[in-house]
C-alpha cells in the first residue's frame, strides 16, 4: 500500500480559510506585530495570489489564479465582527498598502453585481457593468399600495406619490 492523499482542499480554500472568528491567514498577517516582516508577507501573499495584480505589481509572471482572473486570496474577505484584514491591522504602513487594493476589490465585485453598491455617477475609469443593458431586479415583498412607504419616505421625507399620483411622477 502506498500513501494515499485524500486531501480535497485547493490552494484558495487553504488560503481563505478562517478560524471561529472567521479570521484567515491574510487577517493574521494583519493582526501580527512582527516589526516589517508581517508587511512582507502581506505583500507576498498579495503579489502572488491576488490573481489581478491589482495595485500588487504583479507583472504577470505568477497571476496567482486559476486563468479567470478570480483571486486565490480573498482581499475584502470579512471575519464574523465584519473586519476585514484592512480593519484589523494597526499598522499604519499596512492600512496604506492595502487600502487601494481592498477597494479595488470591492469595486469589481460591485461591477460584477451589476453595479450595486457602487455611489451614482462613480467614475468607473473605463471599466463596465456586466450585464448592464438588464433592468434592476424587482422589488420582493412591495405591493402598489406598500410602494413608497419604507423607511424615511413619510411627508417630507424622499420621493412620494407625484401629481400623477406615480412614484416620482413615473407611469404606472
Amino acid at each position: 500500500g502506498g500513501n494515499s492523499n485524500n486531501c480535497n482542499y485547493t490552494l484558495s480554500d487553504v488560503l481563505n480559510m478562517s478560524d471561529a472568528n472567521g479570521n484567515t491567514l491574510l487577517h493574521y498577517a494583519c493582526i501580527s506585530t512582527v516589526p516589517n516582516a508581517n508587511k512582507s508577507f502581506i505583500q507576498y501573499l498579495i503579489h502572488t495570489y491576488n490573481g489581478s495584480g491589482s495595485g500588487s505589481g504583479n507583472n504577470g509572471s505568477g497571476s496567482g489564479s486559476d486563468g479567470d482572473d478570480t483571486p486565490l486570496i480573498i482581499i475584502n474577505q470579512k471575519n464574523i465582527y465584519g473586519q476585514t484584514p484592512y480593519d484589523v491591522t494597526q499598522s499604519d504602513s499596512i492600512r496604506q498598502y492595502l487600502l487601494p487594493i481592498q477597494l479595488q476589490a470591492e469595486t469589481r465585485e460591485c461591477l460584477k453585481n451589476g453595479g450595486v453598491g457602487l455611489p451614482a455617477g462613480c467614475d468607473l475609469g473605463g471599466l463596465k457593468i456586466e450585464n448592464s443593458n438588464l433592468g434592476p431586479p424587482p422589488i420582493i415583498g412591495l405591493g402598489a399600495s406598500s410602494a413608497g412607504r419604507g423607511p424615511g419616505s413619510g411627508a417630507g421625507h424622499g420621493p412620494g406619490p407625484g401629481p400623477s399620483g406615480a412614484m416620482g411622477g413615473l407611469p404606472n
